[in-house]
């Protein structure tokens, strides 16, 4: 999200093989009815899962349930309680096995694009990224785990504003996801979309635009134009477009984006807020004031519904999650389509 983007399902089914366990029944049921719009129903769910692995103690099962929902949280922006979540499977697994055991990368990627996220420089950098990535590289140099793990530490960097830094990791990261036969998979849609951002905060608006239809591509084919990622990829090229000044093209991606995030965050998650926001600001750009008001007055809303669920006071944009690089990092991807005409094929 995610941060790396990927739907809670994914994630879950991460978590899990990481754990050397199945999928559990609860979760999947939980990301159906997330993909249906019903948050109070998978949260309750989720709820339950872990309660019923805490009847036996703080057992593996314990842990991974905890992680997915704290998954959960941060995917509809409820980063406190994400948190909490994440920290509780984290301490949970450091009673059960050594702190260095691999079958927490999973957590502690998920954990640091909370972070960084959120702002948390500090809370980030004592995961020490880099000694988890070298850990990865010696033990199994093609897990799944790594490129997750190197967005991460890439979008530490940006936060830092280390760009060179965040570059080198970037470039690796295509190059370990390109030479794993995984140029048209999840991982790559995701390292796409966080490059895609990054661009954004350096003003390489067509460059971001470029990533985002790769991205907003590979994730139709993947999972649908309709789904969570695949809004977040639009999110970002709206917001590309803006930077390009091509405000009714904008302004049409986020008429599209909108209601998805109602639908899959919910209509007050701080992500929904973002996506008024942006919508607001396009809609001055083309003099329509009246709607960019009442968005804007939502938006506020929102944020202050919701500011004690924020993790840090030092907040950022929402979507700066990412990494950033010249073009030429980006793998041949694209096909011609454009993301503004989704709808209408």
């Amino acid at each position: 999200m995610n941060r790396r983007v990927a739907s809670s399902t994914l994630a879950a089914l991460l978590f899990a093989a990481a754990a050397g366990g199945q999928p559990q029944p609860r979760a999947a049921i939980a990301a159906d009815l997330q993909s249906r719009g019903d948050l109070i129903g998978a949260e309750t769910e989720l709820k339950a899962a872990v309660a019923e692995a805490g009847a036996d103690g703080n057992t593996v099962e314990t842990a991974r349930s905890m992680a997915v929902l704290g998954i959960f949280y941060q995917d509809v922006g409820n980063f406190t309680q994400a948190e909490a979540s994440f920290t509780g499977s984290r301490r949970i697994l450091a009673g059960l096995t050594s702190p260095d055991d691999l079958a927490s990368a999973p957590l502690i990627a998920h954990l640091a694009w909370l972070y960084i996220e959120t702002g948390q420089t500090g809370k980030a950098n004592q995961l020490n990224l880099a000694d988890w990535i070298g850990r990865l590289q010696n033990s199994d140099p093609n897990s799944k785990y790594l490129p997750s793990l190197l967005e991460a530490l890439g979008g530490l960097f940006a936060l830092r504003r280390d760009v060179g830094r965040a570059e080198e990791v970037y470039r690796h990261d295509f190059e370990l996801l390109t030479k794993g036969g995984a140029d048209r998979s999840v991982e790559m849609a995701s390292a796409l979309n966080n490059f895609g951002f990054l661009e954004l905060i350096a003003g390489r608006y067509s460059d971001a635009s470029n990533a985002f239809s790769k991205a907003f591509w590979l994730w139709t084919d993947l999972s649908g134009s309709y789904d969570l990622p695949a809004a977040i990829s639009r999110l970002g090229l709206a917001e590309a477009y803006a930077g390009l000044r091509r405000d009714g093209d904008s302004a049409q991606l986020l008429e599209e984006t909108l209601p998805i995030f109602e639908r899959k965050c919910g209509p007050n998650s701080l992500r929904t807020a973002d996506v008024l926001t942006q919508y607001a600001e396009v809609l001055r750009h083309l003099k329509h004031a009246a709607k960019a008001k009442r968005y804007e007055m939502r938006a506020s809303h929102i944020r202050q519904e919701a500011a004690r669920n924020l993790a840090s006071g030092q907040t950022v944009h929402l979507w700066d999650l990412t990494t950033r690089g010249p073009k030429h990092f980006l793998p041949r991807l694209d096909d011609g389509r454009n993301p503004t005409k989704a709808s209408q094929q």
